[in-house]
């Protein structure tokens, strides 16, 4: 394995720290309800991942350039038999690497999963809210007909 398929987990491991932090910034500002934060974590969120994504190509093709190159190396060979064939020198940052990119992703991931949970749960807090405000009310049980009773109460007196 190249020095360049080591600065590209390095970068890869940055990203990906990145979008962590970032992740735990809207995690805060999806309590507090604040949505103009949000709107802005989704930009530079769109802005990383996008960079990932690139990265993972990149990485991808580095690693299917290993497989043509080394016999020995198959589609299905995990990254830890990979680093085992890396030169004595590289295995160690290799493995440091590897492993902090693995973390990384769960946290990602993990973050990613906490946060669609609390973007739901403000949807269905502005739902409620915009149906109290509005007088909506829905009925417990369907009706003969398999409908939903909703009804409109009115609140506000709109005459001069």
């Amino acid at each position: 394995m190249d020095k360049d398929f080591i600065d590209l987990l390095t970068r890869l491991n940055a990203a990906y720290e990145l979008l962590i932090k970032l992740g735990k910034q809207k995690k805060k500002a999806l309590i507090t309800i604040d949505m103009k934060t949000v709107a802005g974590l989704n930009d530079q969120e769109e802005k990383i991942t996008s960079a990932i994504t690139q990265m993972e190509k990149q990485r991808q093709a580095k690693l299917l350039g290993l497989i043509k190159a080394d016999a020995h190396i198959r589609p299905d060979t995990t990254m830890a038999e990979m680093i085992r064939r890396a030169a004595p020198a590289q295995r160690e940052t290799l493995t440091k690497l590897y492993d902090a990119l693995t973390k990384n992703v769960a946290g990602a991931r993990q973050l990613s999963e906490d946060n669609r949970v609390l973007v739901e749960a403000a949807l269905r807090a502005v739902n409620y809210h915009l149906n109290r405000i509005g007088g909506t009310t829905v009925q417990p049980s369907y009706g003969k007909a398999g409908e939903t009773g909703v009804q409109q109460h009115r609140r506000l007196n709109f005459e001069v």
